[in-house]
């Protein structure tokens, strides 16, 4: 799926997703590193992924591009049912 489409959702792996996710609750790089077990490096790997593939110059913009783009919308739905 390409993040230019208005149509389409931006195709992000599990692990970005939820570490997206994490990083738009607030969490530290250290803190969704623990929780989930993997290292620092890794959390930064998968949010430099996330970045590329929403076309995000940087995590905070990536963040806005995931909720503008409705990628964190059936999360925000499950916790509002």
């Amino acid at each position: 799926m390409d993040a230019n489409s208005h149509d389409e959702k931006p195709l992000l792996s599990p692990r970005e997703f939820e570490i997206l996710l994490l990083s738009a609750e607030g969490e530290t790089d250290a803190v969704i590193a623990r929780s989930l077990g993997i290292s620092h490096t890794t959390v930064r790997f998968h949010l430099r992924n996330a970045c590329l593939k929403l076309k995000a110059i940087n995590r905070r913009h990536a963040i806005y591009l995931a909720f503008n783009l409705g990628v964190f919308e059936r999360v925000l739905n499950d916790d509002a049912g």
